[in-house]
């Protein structure tokens, strides 16, 4: 498994836990709002959303995808933790 470099302006990588390239994809719910992405990549701490929809950073959102293997569905809440131009970084909320 390989770090993925975290993009932040003085260069440090932030991440705690490192990224597996993951694809899948992502339904999510933000206040009366629904859409749809693609999960980039994952880790026990957070994930990479591909969508064109806008967030802002501290926005939560309930988001529920299937892992392929086992076929389970899981179902979190997450926070925007990083915005890029192909999507947001996402920070797992653990209930």
């Amino acid at each position: 498994m390989t770090r993925q470099p975290n993009h932040n302006p003085d260069g440090r990588d932030r991440r705690q836990a490192l990224r597996m390239p993951y694809r899948t994809y992502l339904t999510y719910a933000r206040q009366n709002e629904t859409g749809k992405g693609m999960v980039r990549d994952i880790s026990c701490e957070g994930l990479f959303l591909e969508t064109p929809r806008r967030f802002t950073v501290g926005d939560q959102l309930s988001m529920d995808f299937r892992f392929r293997h086992g076929g389970m569905n899981m179902t979190i809440t997450g926070e925007i933790a990083h915005i890029a131009p192909s999507g947001v970084g996402v920070r797992l909320i653990w209930k």
